[in-house]
């Protein structure tokens, strides 16, 4: 974490002591970078009942901490404004004796229909990965004179198709992988690799202090694993270590084929990490360096 980052985290908990708020509405990366402020109150903030994360997926290792820092207020809020609140997470359901229970985005809100599918746009079973369809009433109507792009994720009984990869459990739990566009097709199995999944480890790691997870293409139109790095201390760090550390939790499919070190990941409006801008300026670099 940057300076400047640790900065725009100072006002922001000298009103919550100050005011002893009581509720907070974060995007996920702001909830990182108040944690990752020196600058806490001694006594905490006993008044605050609930802390809204939401725009993106937090690394449960960092929910962990989170907990341990504010107390059992998280509340996880999963949607879009195209069709508002999906999923909730509440603060009784972030069960620090059930760990797994932190990687999850919570159970559809009321109205919320949710279905997971497949390529073929057929429902996929329970325990599968299926990007998520979502049908209610605030589904929204169409994105103002653009027929073509409400077209693509709008049918016409009204599901929405988001772009996210995820998994539903029996009790209608919901897990979130991937975006449908970070998906790394290495070409090496069947199976591709999960960005995000490579994200949330390499945030678990106590040197790290920001990852993203992005494909380079490479021959024969697959893709390689490149991850950028936002460590502690860039001077000192062993990336055949860290590819040892993946292997060993994730397995030979995720070891990165190159890294970078940078200083802050760049973010979308709403707080995630903006791939799509990450890619485009690597490949730059690339074109660059080669000329």
């Amino acid at each position: 974490m940057c300076s400047s980052d640790l900065d725009k985290a100072v006002p922001a908990l000298s009103t919550m002591e100050r005011e002893r708020v009581t509720t907070v509405v974060t995007v996920t990366p702001m909830m990182y970078e108040l944690l990752d402020h020196p600058g806490w109150p001694a006594d905490g903030f006993p008044e605050l009942k609930t802390l809204y994360y939401t725009g993106a997926g937090a690394a449960p290792s960092r929910l962990m901490q989170a907990i341990e820092r504010f107390g059992p207020v998280l509340h996880q809020i999963y949607g879009a404004t195209e069709y508002g609140v999906a999923t909730a997470l509440t603060p009784e359901e972030h069960d620090l004796a059930r760990p797994e229970s932190l990687t999850g985005c919570g159970r559809p809100a009321a109205d919320i229909e949710i279905e997971l599918r497949d390529e073929d746009g057929k429902p996929v079973p329970v325990g599968q990965v299926g990007e998520v369809y979502v049908r209610s009433p605030t589904v929204m109507d169409g994105y103002w004179n653009d027929a073509k792009r409400t077209a693509e994720v709008l049918d016409a009984d009204g599901w929405f198709r988001s772009g996210d990869l995820a998994r539903q459990d029996e009790d209608g739990y919901l897990y979130l992988v991937d975006r449908v566009r970070d998906i790394i097709v290495t070409g090496q199995t069947a199976d591709n690799v999960y960005s995000r999944l490579l994200d949330d480890f390499l945030i678990s790691l106590p040197d790290v202090k920001d990852a993203a997870t992005v494909g380079l293409p490479g021959e024969d139109n697959r893709e390689t694993v490149h991850v950028v790095l936002v460590p502690s201390d860039p001077a000192v760090w062993d990336f055949g270590q860290l590819t040892r550390q993946i292997t060993d939790a994730l397995g030979e499919l995720y070891a990165p084929a190159s890294y970078s070190i940078a200083e802050s990941i760049p973010r979308t409006p709403v707080g995630k990490s903006d791939k799509k801008a990450l890619r485009r300026a690597l490949l730059e670099t690339r074109q660059a360096a080669l000329t």
